[in-house]
């Protein structure tokens, strides 16, 4: 046994630290990017591996994803970019169709499985205040059962559409609590209105990693089925939760484990897919950007949007 002090614990110390003062990127070959910045960080790039030439004013890009889609929609049109739009009219704001604002990767998937006629849920549409709402889709109302049908047809014909001619599809993940039919595991895109909210057939779920991966593999698998060359870049708002429905915790801490279960997923998506470009938009804005938000405190600065895109556009423009 050796004592503190004695010969043979001096030398077994001194190997130590000697082993603890190389620099890692001498063992691990790692580059400065591996290393969390430090000093100012308004013109750090946080894109690993850049692509340039991925996204040109003549690629067909498309997007769909929460509300932060719409801020990448607007740029991208705004900049003349080729931007693919299927529909056009009400809850097309955020994306390339008539989907509004999708906030969990449960409805990402579902919209697009609607599109092949694999998506049939058991509650179809909500009447509401005069109108069938759809459940599925923010914003998307029909004044009776014939138009629904119509509009529904239509519709999965432009996501349709959408996979088939679109050389770049942007997908933005948004929040993991979502709202569900028991029986066959639907998800709608928020909480049933209060008329129509039955506690026996809605509940309330937080979506673990597990969950979220499979629904971004099926997505893109489906999107390989249907067009093997369209390349998919995903990414994950940085737009926190309005409000939680964990009552046991504060939404403060409640969009830290959203958007926690979000990242692992895609993480796990992109390790498992090294083709699919995951674009840190938000890591840029709650990381690497001072002050990115309005005043209240959830919706990005058009400054700070335009930090994203100028970074996306010399990574992969």
């Amino acid at each position: 046994m050796a004592f503190p002090g004695s010969k043979k614990t001096q030398l077994k110390t001194a190997g130590r630290r000697k082993l603890v003062g190389i620099p890692e990127r001498e063992i691990l070959t790692l580059c400065d990017k591996h290393f969390y910045p430090s000093g100012g960080v308004e013109d750090y790039n946080p894109v690993l591996s850049p692509e340039p030439g991925l996204v040109t004013k003549e690629t067909a890009v498309a997007s769909i994803g929460s509300c932060f889609a719409r801020e990448l929609k607007e740029w991208l049109v705004e900049n003349q970019y080729n931007y693919l739009q299927a529909e056009t009219g009400e809850s097309t704001q955020s994306g390339s169709a008539r989907y509004g604002e999708v906030y969990n990767t449960a409805c990402l998937l579902q919209i697009f499985r609607a599109a092949y006629g694999e998506f049939n849920p058991e509650e179809r549409w909500w009447p509401y205040k005069g109108r069938l709402f759809d459940p599925y889709r923010k914003g998307v109302t029909w004044k009776d059962e014939q138009e629904a049908e119509t509009e529904l047809r239509a519709h999965a014909q432009a996501v349709a559409r959408i996979v088939t001619e679109a050389d770049v599809l942007v997908c933005t993940a948004g929040l993991s609590e979502v709202w569900r039919n028991r029986d066959d595991g639907s998800t709608f895109f928020q909480v049933p209105p209060k008329e129509i909210f039955d506690p026996e057939r809605h509940e309330f779920v937080l979506t673990t990693v597990e969950e979220n991966t499979q629904n971004l593999e099926q997505l893109y698998a489906l999107l390989q089925k249907h067009n093997p060359k369209l390349r998919l870049i995903v990414t994950l708002s940085p737009v926190p939760l309005r409000a939680t429905f964990q009552k046991e915790m504060t939404c403060v801490q409640a969009d830290t484990i959203s958007k926690s279960i979000l990242r692992v997923a895609i993480a796990n998506l992109c390790r498992n897919h090294p083709e699919i470009v995951y674009f840190p938009a938000y890591e840029l804005i709650t990381r690497l950007t001072r002050r990115p938000f309005k005043k209240d405190n959830r919706h990005v600065e058009r400054r700070a949007v335009g930090r994203i895109m100028k970074t996306f556009v010399e990574n992969f423009g």
